[in-house]
Parts: structure tokens; C-alpha cells; sequence
């Protein structure tokens, strides 16, 4: 089973909007940070447009580009054209190699990222594969999992000040300003002294009962947003595919 691919042409009008309003915005110092996107296309074009009215200036990702969803390309796509820095999660490390990844996926994950290995196309797997474990930049601190599990762990709020903390503490993490993750689907904002620890939970799939794709804002206030998205497009993608159903039906509850 396949479905309509969304025209380059659609694909590249979203880019020039996206980075005329960045470079409208620059040296504003505004950042958007996203996460777990998941093939989930129509999520992530909403939150790319809500992004270009926010008067943002860079825009960083904290990995799992692909799985669960039905437009990896489509996804990948956009990151890629937009120039976005993103760190390696989980499921995009699954997909571009192929038995080496340590984490175990559920059954519905693992089809998943079997069948995108299969249709993603070749130059867009070769730029999944390339992101690092982990960015920094100018106090900027990106991983997907947690600074000494960048792929596997779960970081939650509460644990955070624990496992960042210490982290910013170390000779690696004492001249951080800010960290981000993801991993956990779950937004949270936690102030760690003069630190910021920041999720920003999932574009394409919200697992904290809100079923809006979320993503972040940085300036000099930190902010977490919801956008609404057309689930019934990805909902109905993922059912033509024939994707497991659970992949679908989650979207709806944000679980």
C-alpha cells in the first residue's frame, strides 16, 4: 500500500515561507525548539507555520524525525531543506542502522521503522544518519535521550533535576545555559538555579492527554505551545497504510 506523496512544490512553498520569516526575525534571538516528529507531516507543516508568525530566529530539533508516522519523507524533507540542527533519536537511529540499535521497540515500533527503512529515499536516509548524539552551541545543550544516555533514557520532570543537575555540575555541562530533550513525548519546563531544562514534548505524537502537536519557544521567557493539526489526515494515512491501528487511534487522545 502507498499514498499520494505531498508535491515538492507544496513542500518548498512551506520552506520559503518558514525562512523568510527566520531571516525577517534574525538576530531577534528567538528560538523554537521541536521534537519527536514522527513521519507525523501534517503536524509538523502546522507547527512549522505557527513558527514562522512567532518571530522566530533559529529552529533546533532533539530527534526522532521518523517512525510511527506515515511521511518520513516528507518530514525528513523539511528538515533537511530548512537547514534545522537535530540530534539523533532512537527511532531514526533504528531505521538508518539496521541492528545495531540497543533499544528494544515494541512491535508496532519496530514494523514501523522496518517499513521506513523501505520507503524512505535513499538521500534523505543518508541525511538521518548523519545528525550527532548531541549539539551544543554558544550554552545551547540538545540530546534526545539524556546527557549519559543519549538515545535510551526517559527523562521526566521530576527526574530531571537530578540528572541535569549533575550535569551542569560536570566540566562538560558547567558552561550550559540551557539543555533540551526529548524522548518522552511529555512537555515540561524545569528550572534548575540559573539553568533551564526544557521538553518540549511531541510534534507528531503528544502522549500528555493533549492531542495538539507541541513545541517550545525561547527568548527571554521560556514558553511551551499547542497547535492544532488535522489528525484525521494522519489518522486516515496511517489506516491506508495499513499501519497498526493503535497508531492512529492514539493520536486522537494524546496517549
Amino acid at each position: 500500500m502507498s499514498i499520494e506523496r505531498i508535491s515538492r512544490e507544496e513542500l518548498d512553498s512551506l520552506v520559503s515561507k518558514v525562512q523568510e520569516s527566520r531571516e525577517k526575525n534574525a538576530k531577534g534571538g528567538r528560538i523554537a525548539l521541536i521534537s519527536d516528529i514522527h513521519s507525523n507531516y501534517w503536524a509538523l507543516k502546522a507547527v512549522l507555520e505557527d513558527i514562522s508568525q512567532s518571530g522566530v530566529e533559529e529552529i533546533f530539533c532533539a530527534g526522532d524525525v521518523v517512525g510511527y508516522g506515515p511521511r518520513p519523507n516528507e518530514c525528513c524533507y523539511l528538515l533537511k531543506a530548512l537547514q534545522i540542527p537535530t540530534v539523533m533519536g532512537n527511532h531514526d537511529y533504528s531505521v538508518t542502522f539496521p541492528g545495531k540499535s540497543e533499544f528494544e521497540f515494541n512491535s508496532e515500533a519496530e514494523l514501523v521503522n522496518i517499513w521506513t527503512r523501505h520507503v524512505l529515499d535513499k538521500s534523505l536516509q543518508e541525511w538521518l544518519s548523519f545528525p550527532p548524539f548531541e549539539y551544543r552551541n554558544d550554552g545551547l545543550y540538545i540530546v534526545h535521550g539524556s546527557p549519559r544516555d543519549n538515545l535510551g533514557e526517559y527523562v521526566s520532570k521530576e527526574k530531571s533535576e537530578g540528572i541535569f543537575g549533575k550535569f551542569f555540575e560536570s566540566e562538560e555541562g558547567k558552561d550550559l545555559e540551557l539543555a533540551v530533550h526529548g524522548h518522552t513525548h511529555l512537555p515540561y519546563i524545569k528550572e534548575i538555579g540559573d539553568r533551564i531544562v526544557v521538553n518540549p514534548g511531541s510534534v507528531g505524537q503528544p502522549r500528555d492527554g493533549n492531542p495538539r502537536a507541541s513545541y517550545a519557544l525561547v527568548n527571554a521567557e521560556t514558553e511551551l505551545k499547542r497547535v492544532e493539526y488535522d489528525i484525521e489526515k494522519t489518522a486516515g494515512e496511517i489506516r491506508e497504510l495499513l499501519l497498526p491501528e493503535k497508531l492512529a487511534s492514539r493520536l486522537f487522545i494524546g496517549g
